[in-house]
């Protein structure tokens, strides 16, 4: 296609059954750098104003920079609870139903959110279910978020995604290991370790 581009391209072989891989998914969302609690305060105050509003307006009320509030917007809507159309930020369904719910409610929303919308938190959640141990090393991660990310952007990266699933309860981090862990393996690590 490229040495002959007035040429049509050949029709793709038939796929019928045959698995095809999503590109899309092959590429990591770039995480904005917001605390579920900060998406949490926003949702309840977008269910003040009626469920939507203006977000340069709410940055002004609020008194914050419009560059402070886009992340924890940027936030939300990448985890389905809001969608932003020509400046207005609008609750969804799922991000009414988080807002109105109890922490522990809202834990599980977020964890669903996440694990259907964000492929990292997804692809920690897998390795850590598949391995024996329920253990895995963060520079795995970091190994693959440096395909697509600057050095400093991975570590920023990675920081959000310990706390986003930490706050879902996907995983523990162990910072003295840099290990991700299964919440329940890091209990059964510990009275092993404390049997020793």
């Amino acid at each position: 296609m490229l040495t002959k581009p007035d040429v049509a391209p050949a029709q793709a072989p038939d796929q019928t059954g045959a698995r095809v891989r999503d590109q899309r998914q092959m590429h990591y969302q770039m995480l904005p750098h917001a605390r579920p609690g900060g998406m949490a305060g926003l949702l309840e105050l977008l269910l003040d104003k009626g469920g939507s509003d203006d977000i340069y307006r709410l940055a002004n009320d609020l008194a914050f920079e419009i560059d402070d509030l886009l992340p924890i917007v940027d936030a939300a809507q990448l985890l389905g609870f809001l969608k932003v159309e020509e400046g207005d930020a609008a609750m969804t369904p799922s991000g009414t139903e988080f807002a109105n719910s109890e922490i522990l409610r809202q834990k599980e929303l977020f964890r669903d959110a996440a694990l259907e919308h964000i492929l990292l938190l997804r692809q920690i959640r897998r390795a850590l279910e598949s391995k024996s141990d329920h253990t895995v090393p963060e520079d795995f991660f970091l190994d693959m978020l440096d395909e697509q990310f600057s050095e400093e952007e991975c570590l920023r990266q990675m920081e959000t995604a310990v706390a986003w699933g930490r706050y879902a309860e996907l995983f523990d981090f162990d910072a003295g290991r840099r290990r991700f862990v299964l919440p329940d393996a890091q209990e059964e690590l510990a009275a092993s370790e404390a049997a020793e």
